[in-house]
This record gives C-alpha cells, structure tokens and sequence, in this order.
C-alpha cells in the first residue's frame, strides 16, 4: 500500500473519530438542554456528567475551542444546580418530617451548593447568550429550548437577593440554636379585615436545630373565649356589630402589620396562648396555591381529596357540620390537614419545590404573607423584603412625594370579598407651590343576591369600612361617595404621626350588583422644584386592579397605569 493511501485512510479515520465525536457531543448536549428545560434535572446531570468528561480536555489546552469549552462549562453548572436540587429536598424533608435527622449537615451542603450557583448565575448569563451557543440550537431546532431556558434563569435570577438574604437569617429563624415558635394567622381574604381577611384560625409552628418539632392548628374562639375583662373595640367595629367588646378575631385592625400584631400578641397572652418569637400572617389564596402544587391532598379520616379549588367550601363545611358550642371540628379537620399537607411537603420534588418558591415570592410580593418578629435583626430583615407590613411615608428629598393606601375592611360577617372588584383614576395638576390630587375610587359588588348561601354561592352585601391614608403634609382633603359629601359626623381623621401619614376613616356600603365611587381631593405641596412621586400601597387580601395616573404639569400630560398587585411607584420626570 502506497505511502499516499495510508495517509489518505488515516486522514479520513481522524475525520470520522472527530465528526463522531462532534456527533456525540452535539446530541447529548440536545438532550441535555431538553432535559434541563422539562425540569428533568436528574436525566439531565446524567448527560451533563458525560459531556463534562467529553469536554473535560478543553480545560487542559490553551487553544481556543470556544463550543465545547461552553458545553463544559454549561455541564459543570448544571451538575451545580443538581447539588442543590438533592441537597434541598434532603433539608427540606429533614424539617418536615424526619425528627432524628441532624440538620445542620444538610444545611451547610444546601448553603455550600446555593452559594457556588448564585455566584455562577453571570457565567450562566454568558454561555447562555454565547453566539456559538445560540448557533448551535438555531441550527438543531432547539432555540425554544434554550430561549425557555433562558428564561427560567431570568426568573430565578430575580429570586438571587432574596435567596443570598435569606441563607444569612435561616439559621436564626429556623431555631438552630435556641428554638423558635411562630403563631400563623390563617386569614380568609373573602372576607377582608386590614391585615388581609377574618382570622377564622390560627397555627403555630415550634422549629429547633432547623426541624419541625411541633404544630397544631386551633380555632381562634377558643383563645377569644377564654378572655377575661372589657376592652372597648374602635368604633367601626362597635358600630357595625353592637356588642360593646373588642376580641381577638378582630384585633388585625391596624392597616400597619407589625401595630396590628402588637395588638393581637396581647390578646392572644390575654387568652392563655403563648404567640411565640413572631407572628405570620398567611391568607387563604396562599393555602390554596401550595396545595394545587402538592395536592391532591387525601385526608383519609374525612374520605375527602382536598385540592385548591375545593379546600375553602370544603374547610367551611366540616367547620359548620353538626355544629354545637365547644365542638372541635373545625379545629380537627384543619390539624388533619395540616398533617397531610406537611406528609405531601417533606417528599416534595425539586420541582415542586421551586413551584412553591414561586409562589411563596408571588404571595410575598402581593402581601399575601406578613411576618411580624420579635427578634430585631429578624424584623429588621423582614423590613428590608418589604415583607413586615410596615407603614411610612417614603423620605427623598429629591422629590416631591405623594402617598395613598386604601384599606379595606368588611363588617358585614360574610365573604362578599369573593364577589368585589375595583379600579382607580387619579389625576394630579401643577399649581405654582403645590399639587391639586383628586382620586376616583371604584368599588363593584358582583355578589348574585342580598343573603349568600353557602356552599351553593357566597357574596352578599358589602359592608365596607374604608380608610384612606395619605401624606400628614397634604391639605384640604375632601371625600365625596357617589357624589355625595361624607357628613363630618360620619367622617374619621386621624394622624398617624410616626408614619408621616393621615387617615381619614368612613363606611362605603355596597349592595350586591351595586358599585360605589370614592372621590377623594387634596392639595400636596411640592418639595421646590422636585418632580412628583407617587407611592400606592397594595392591601394584603386584596386582588389586583388598575390604577391609573395623569399628570398634568407645564402645560404637558404624562401617563401611566399599573395593574395593582403589588405596591407600586409612580415617577415622572
């Protein structure tokens, strides 16, 4: 064989060592981005760890092979991301329901593997917009993929501070070492109270060296019972139901969470119940979000299937059934639950453990979930979130700033809250040394009939105690309710002096298939020349809605409009 032929066959050997090899590599790196954008992250690591061995030799060689360095560097994170999905379903089934584990091992392998992703997430950023990347799906048909995982690492990147903050507090507020108990108020938004609905029960949760060592869930008239003594309820509340006391079912009256939990930690001692190191306060929508993700829930004593949907009628039901004062029904079909739902939690997957991230931070950012503690450099962290309920007028000398926060309250001893909706318009004109607001306050009540009946349909009439509350510099404020001025008899002002803010306090009842208009006016004087900012305060419980802004200000009209679902800020320039 000629000296050419051999050279031929050895040439054409390496090309087809190298084209397979390509072949390999860019096959299982297709599988592998569709893995990792399914959530398939164990099928995934599989994959990942080959390619990582594949490529292993692009770290060893200082001539530029920029795909397959991507590809390691890619399978490298990925195998990263492996580490905390094993090391966090570990920790969390420890806390949930292993009472012998030693939880401080996992912790520190769930904050060592955290930590090294968070600090790759820019690298991520890189190799996911790297060109030859992006040629490299475009030419497979996998750019949806890569987009879509683009994305997922978009979102969780959002989470970054959040999760770095929290790992910093975890320990402390988990009981690692001294344990922790936190009182959770189980608030119904269908019926809406200030701090985000009617505390029909309470849960507390005992946490020590980061395990779960106790719950219970209770009714809240049994604490309320046993309050000994008068306490003279704020006059809304005396005037919608008469009855000349003030309880603990109804003491989240203060728009501020952590005043508001000041009071019920003294009604909850004043009733023989310890609240703990904190209180939580948790809605309903929340419940029914993390058990659509876990659910269905078998509650195997009650011969029911508890999913998002039905959890509320189903909850009332067992709660009304056979009914007697003293009966522990309600009490026990919550604390069966509660048993289920923490069972369904310690053997979640790692996918429905970033569901439930998801949407604990959706709730989070909505109000859904308030955290009031007594431990400062917790508060103190919960205040830095935006997650303490906490009021105050925001101070920025460089503007000139507005406030508005309206709360709702429903005093009608029914769930009309499923059947509201609202919307607002507000219109603000320059003057020479101030700023003339003037607010539309739209509140329709869709509830079918005057009486619900529930289970069939709940709503109703709506008895709505409002308060608006608005900067204390802010003068002349005017309220009008369907065009009507609001009697001064019938008007509440007040200043709450620590927070910057004013209050003014009235009932905005709503007939069912009614709506009200709120018409609220008032001068704000401007800081100089600074331009004007708006601060809209969103209530917890409350759904989102349209809140709309015109500005009119040197003979120019800016806009803009929000959906309210959280606080938002208004600047114009």
């Amino acid at each position: 064989m000629s000296r050419k032929k051999v050279f031929f066959i050895g040439f054409i050997s390496i090309v087809g060592v190298v084209a397979l090899y390509v072949l390999t590599v860019v096959v299982l790196g297709i599988w592998f981005l569709k893995n990792l954008e399914n959530g398939s992250l164990d099928k995934a690591a599989n994959q990942a760890k080959i390619l990582q061995i594949a490529t292993v030799w692009t770290q060893k060689t200082p001539i530029g092979f920029a795909p397959f360095t991507t590809i390691y560097q890619i399978s490298n994170i990925s195998l990263e991301l492996k580490k905390v999905k094993d090391s966090s379903e570990t920790f969390f089934s420890n806390v949930l329901d292993n009472p012998e584990a030693q939880n401080e091992t996992a912790w520190r392998a769930l904050s060592q593997a955290t930590t090294t992703l968070l600090n790759k997430f820019e690298e991520m950023q890189h190799i996911l917009t790297d060109p030859t990347i992006r040629f490299l799906a475009s030419i497979t048909g996998k750019e949806k993929n890569l987009n879509a995982l683009t994305q997922k690492l978009t979102e969780l990147e959002t989470y970054q501070g959040t999760i770095q903050s929290f790992m910093q507090i975890a320990p402390q507020f988990l009981g690692f070492w001294e344990p922790k108990k936190y009182t959770v108020l189980l608030q119904n938004n269908r019926e809406i109270r200030p701090t985000g609905g009617f505390i029909g029960s309470y849960g507390q949760l005992t946490f020590q060296k980061a395990r779960l060592t106790n719950y219970l869930v209770q009714d809240i008239y049994v604490p309320d019972g046993a309050i000994a003594g008068h306490v003279n309820p704020p006059e809304p509340i005396q005037e919608a139901f008469g009855q000349g006391w003030w309880r603990l079912r109804d003491s989240n009256w203060d728009p501020n969470f952590a005043k508001a939990s000041e009071t019920m930690t003294w009604f909850f001692e004043k009733g023989g119940v310890d609240p703990g190191d904190g209180i939580i306060g948790l809605n309903l929508e929340v419940l029914e979000d993390v058990v659509d993700i876990l659910g269905p829930i078998k509650v195997a004593d009650y011969g029911q299937e508890i999913t998002g949907d039905n959890i509320y009628s189903i909850a009332q039901y067992e709660a009304e059934r056979d009914f007697f004062p003293g009966s522990t029904q309600k009490k026990d079909f919550l604390q069966a639950l509660s048993k289920q739902l923490f069972f369904a939690a310690s053997h979640a997957s790692a996918d429905q453990l970033v569901q439930i991230l998801d949407v604990i931070a959706k709730h989070l950012k909505q109000k859904n979930i308030q955290f009031y503690f007594k431990d400062q450099t917790l508060q103190a962290w919960a205040r830095a979130q935006g997650w303490s309920g906490e009021l105050k007028l925001p101070k920025d000398d460089r503007v000139s700033s507005d406030y508005l926060f309206f709360v709702e309250a429903n005093l009608g001893a029914n769930k009309a809250n499923c059947c509201i909706m609202r919307g607002a318009t507000q219109i603000v004109t320059q003057q020479e040394k101030a700023y003339q607001v003037s607010v539309d306050y739209l509140v329709e009540n869709h509830s079918i009939a005057a009486n619900p009946q529930p289970p069939k349909f709940w709503g109703g009439n709506y008895k709505n105690y409002l308060r608006i509350l608005l900067p204390a510099q802010a003068k002349l404020p005017q309220v009008q309710v369907d065009g009507q001025a609001i009697a001064a008899a019938d008007l509440s002002r007040k200043v709450r002096i620590d927070e910057g803010l004013q209050e003014l306090g009235f009932f905005v009842p709503v007939s069912f298939q009614q709506q009200s208009t709120v018409s609220l006016s008032y001068v704000l004087p401007k800081n100089q020349n600074y331009p004007y900012q708006l601060t809209v305060v969103k209530q917890s419980g409350i759904p989102g809605f349209w809140y709309s802004v015109e500005l009119i200000e040197n003979g120019k009209t800016m806009q803009a409009k929000r959906w309210l679902d959280q606080d938002q800020v208004f600047t114009f320039n």
